[in-house]
């Protein structure tokens, strides 16, 4: 491999609004009503117990009909604080974080992983609050005890980087693995980073593409991206340039950028593929206009 190509692998490390999605455990009013339902049909998550048939993503909300449902349920039962937990969400996901901290103040002491997963998150971006990183740091610990997947996550992404917490790399894959073990794809392209890398782990790469497999089969372009260079490595398996061209071109597909530079890469080597230097270049644009600095590079040695 010429050292002058750049082929990468990455990891996902997903904190941020984008990602939110609640497990609601511990205490807090038992949803009695049907308004209370019509929140949770709406502002739910799949990581929920209870609610893994109905929930999504909060990227997917409808997020004025999950704002209307709320209100309605938290006026009905104005003491019920995963009503609370939900609408806040809600807040959230529309971009109005400041709505959701008071509801949060109110939840949070009651020991609600959702709730005390949304405070650490808003506290960690000074969305609405005041940039916070030890407090967010102690609610994020509480509520990844408490067993849910995005907490878990993110008190990863917290040890990796030291973020309101010492940087430990073990306890960062500790919790990625907590994350991954309940099906969270972003967890499971970070953990099998983690053992692709020795990041806190031995190395291994079996235990890296059962990761990778697992993220890539829920469509997660990293762990595609990173799947496929296992197999352009030979990390484990056996080298396999068409299983390594089918995941990165799913990769890309989906713009995840480095997988873009991977692919050009590809077309320019003839890895899986008839070499094609105009095809590597044009995937090298596509990267480099989207910022990916491999491929910027990759374009400057190709047109000096």
């Amino acid at each position: 491999m010429q050292t002058s190509t750049t082929w990468v692998a990455t990891r996902r490390l997903g904190s941020t609004l984008a990602l939110l999605a609640p497990v609601l455990l511990g205490t807090g009013a038992v949803l009695a009503g049907p308004e209370a339902d019509a929140c949770a049909a709406l502002a739910a998550s799949q990581f929920e117990p209870g609610y893994e048939a109905i929930g999504g993503d909060a990227f997917f909300m409808d997020v004025t009909a999950a704002i209307d449902a709320c209100q309605v349920a938290l006026q009905a039962e104005p003491d019920n604080g995963r009503v609370k937990a939900w609408l806040a969400r809600a807040y959230i996901a529309g971009g109005d974080p400041a709505s959701a901290v008071p509801l949060l103040q109110d939840t949070v002491i009651q020991g609600i992983p959702l709730a005390q997963f949304l405070m650490a998150d808003i506290s960690m971006s000074g969305a609405g609050v005041e940039k916070d990183m030890d407090y967010a740091a102690g609610y994020l610990q509480e509520s990844a005890e408490a067993g849910f997947a995005l907490s878990q996550n993110n008190l990863g992404l917290a040890y990796d980087q030291g973020t309101g917490v010492p940087q430990d790399a073990a306890l960062a894959a500790r919790w990625y693995e907590a994350a991954a073990e309940q099906g969270m794809s972003i967890a499971q392209t970070n953990i099998g980073f983690a053992y692709q890398n020795g990041l806190g782990v031995e190395i291994d790469y079996a235990k890296a593409a059962s990761w990778f497999e697992k993220s890539a089969a829920q469509g997660d372009a990293t762990g595609q991206l990173n799947l496929g260079m296992i197999y352009l490595n030979g990390q484990g398996v056996e080298v396999d340039y068409t299983e390594a061209l089918r995941w990165t071109q799913l990769a890309a597909d989906g713009g995840q950028p480095v997988a873009l530079n991977n692919l050009g890469y590809m077309y320019e080597n003839g890895f899986g593929l008839t070499a094609d230097l105009d095809q590597a270049l044009a995937y090298y644009q596509q990267a480099a206009d989207l910022g990916e600095q491999n491929a910027i590079d990759n374009l400057a040695r190709l047109n000096p």
